[in-house]
């Protein structure tokens, strides 16, 4: 069994920031408290270590309270240059990545993707978010994963080959996906990856508690 001691999650905080005008997100407020620290905070009780992955303003970062890393290349690599940092930084035999622009992620969601990775019958070794959407469909959120630290040396592979799709990669390695199919997962997993977007969040009844 997965133990939640088994765990390193790591917060992805490395983007430009484009769509914010080239703010740091992470460190963007969400009720007063920055973006990348409410998800370390809301992740924390269900794993057994977690750390963020940020390109800038380190300082900045480890007073959040947390450990503090970058991807280790000065070109921006995107998400997966994020993951590929993640894996190599794991402590723990799987790694959990998410990203710092979501502050509404499900509680539970630690829990589902191990649900979903120890249940699966063909040997999967990622574990990803099936998401509700408010049209009524259902989409793969792939910046949340649950993996085992083992995919590294094939990631690393990936990435010298010129790939940078998350969905293409995680595919290929063996990909489970956990159900978060309920009306109310659609809000759950809407990002703030614009200054409107996170006012219109911060606003929302559903995004006033602070962790719980």
């Amino acid at each position: 069994m997965i133990e939640a001691s088994h765990i390193h999650a790591v917060v992805l905080a490395g983007g430009e920031g484009r769509r914010m005008g080239g703010a740091d997100k992470g460190l963007a407020l969400f009720h007063g408290q920055a973006l990348a620290q409410r998800a370390a905070q809301r992740i924390a009780p269900h794993v057994g270590a977690v750390s963020l992955n940020a390109n800038r303003n380190a300082a900045a970062y480890a007073a959040l309270g947390f450990a503090v890393f970058d991807d280790g290349n000065a070109a921006h690599e995107g998400p997966l240059g994020g993951v590929l940092a993640a894996l190599r930084h794991c402590t723990a035999p799987y790694l959990l990545v998410l990203p710092c622009d979501v502050p509404n992620f499900p509680l539970d969601l630690a829990p589902r993707l191990v649900a979903a990775l120890e249940g699966s019958t063909a040997g999967a070794r990622i574990a990803m978010p099936l998401a509700a959407q408010t049209d009524g469909s259902n989409f793969a959120e792939p910046v949340f994963m649950l993996m085992e630290h083992r995919v590294l040396p094939d990631l690393e592979a990936y990435f010298a080959g010129g790939g940078r799709k998350i969905t293409t990669w995680a595919g290929k390695a063996g990909l489970a996906f956990a159900p978060f199919t309920q009306p109310q997962d659609a809000m759950a997993f809407t990002d703030a990856d614009t200054a409107a977007a996170l006012a219109l969040l911060e606003a929302h009844p559903a995004s006033t508690s602070q962790i719980l």
